[in-house]
């Protein structure tokens, strides 16, 4: 088979269904990245994360404390700038800005510094 821009679509569109019944039986998510492509093969990255609602939540509340916030910082609602943001995440390897936010209007996705957020969600 040759690969080229339809074929790969086609296979993605093919794969995603495929992905679906896993999904559902086993409560995950699947999500391709970008697919690259030659005449003789493709690449991809395929992640899967837990469909757990509370999971975001239950990793921010067991990493929390180590980065300096509160186990009840995440969902917070909080201004910087003249932006309102909501803490969504935590990153433990990351040093610099291990703080995942979002913005409220948007849902753009930031990194911050634990020093941007207010002293009543730092530790």
């Amino acid at each position: 088979m040759k690969f080229n821009r339809t074929g790969v679509k086609q296979l993605r569109a093919d794969i995603d269904s495929a992905l679906a019944a896993i999904e559902k039986k086993h409560g995950v998510e699947f999500n391709i990245g970008t697919i690259r492509f030659s005449d003789t093969d493709f690449r991809a990255t395929l992640k899967c994360t837990s469909a757990d609602p509370d999971a975001a939540r239950k990793m921010f509340e067991r990493d929390a404390l180590r980065v300096g916030l509160k186990k009840t910082a995440y969902g917070k609602q909080f201004k910087y700038g003249n932006k309102e943001y909501i803490v969504v995440g935590v990153n433990t390897r990351a040093k610099k800005y291990p703080v995942s936010v979002k913005t409220v209007n948007r849902g753009d996705s930031f990194k911050m510094a634990v020093n941007c957020l207010p002293a009543d969600l730092r530790w």
